[in-house]
């Protein structure tokens, strides 16, 4: 799972100069990739060609508001037992003139690790594949697929798949050919004419679809008005868009 490295790639193939938490829930189960839209055009190229950003399992997001001041406190089970399994404590690096974190605990993950994160442009989020009355299952280790769990609160804000490709600066698709822009999110509905640089806003999703309309910000070309609708993920769950938090 490579979810966190995909938000902080870099904005620079689009030419660019430059939500609110759900409420407290049952325990979610893990939303699979509809197979009601079979598109045949969308497999093969995409996986053999790139690889697999695989959403399977993947409820949503916990998104982190940080400063010099918080502290992460990570737990085996959720209701949360007298001592954490591991904690992570912000600080001001003096030297790099930025946030930090310290990791203590018995154990290291992959995904605790400052290098993971965009610290300079505060972001810090990590894939949650649970909900359970206020508690978010986090994948916090890409290579064993362990996980732990942290308590929502002001600081930890959950974003499901649709609040964060809203909450984005823009969306592109990976591969244009095989994910063309349509009309309707139909694989057999007629594509939309556009020959422009990827640079969307997400508007709506339906399954593996979603709407978007073009961001005319992001490019010096004449403004135009694009919308249509694109896969966001195939049938096998592997993610078809790349998401630019930022310009």
């Amino acid at each position: 799972m490579r979810f966190v490295l995909t938000f902080v790639l870099s904005f620079l193939i689009f030419g660019c100069s430059a939500s609110p938490a759900g409420r407290d829930q049952a325990i979610t189960d893990v939303p699979q990739s509809p197979k009601n839209e079979k598109s045949t055009e969308l497999e093969g190229p995409v996986s053999n060609t790139l690889e697999c950003e695989n959403t399977v399992g993947v409820v949503g997001f916990a998104d982190i508001s940080f400063d010099a001041t918080t502290v992460l406190r990570f737990y085996d089970k959720p209701e949360a037992p007298t001592a954490p399994a591991q904690t992570l404590g912000f600080y001001r690096d003096e030297a790099l003139k930025m946030d930090s974190f310290k990791a203590e605990g018995k154990r290291t993950y992959s995904l605790l690790r400052p290098e993971v994160h965009k610290l300079d442009y505060y972001l810090f989020d990590l894939a949650v594949k649970r909900r359970n009355t206020g508690w978010l299952e986090i994948q916090v280790d890409d290579e064993t697929k362990e996980t732990l769990w942290l308590q929502e609160s002001k600081t930890v804000k959950f974003q499901d798949w649709l609040q964060k490709l809203k909450s984005s600066f823009a969306v592109g698709r990976r591969t244009k050919d095989s994910n063309p822009l349509r009309m309707q999110p139909d694989s057999k509905s007629e594509e939309v004419s556009f020959l422009g640089n990827d640079c969307f806003a997400v508007v709506e999703m339906r399954g593996d679809w979603i709407q978007v309309n073009i961001q005319n910000h992001c490019t010096d070309a004449p403004k135009q008005s694009v919308s249509g609708w694109l896969r966001w993920r195939d049938d096998n769950g592997c993610l078809l868009v790349e998401i630019f938090p930022f310009a």
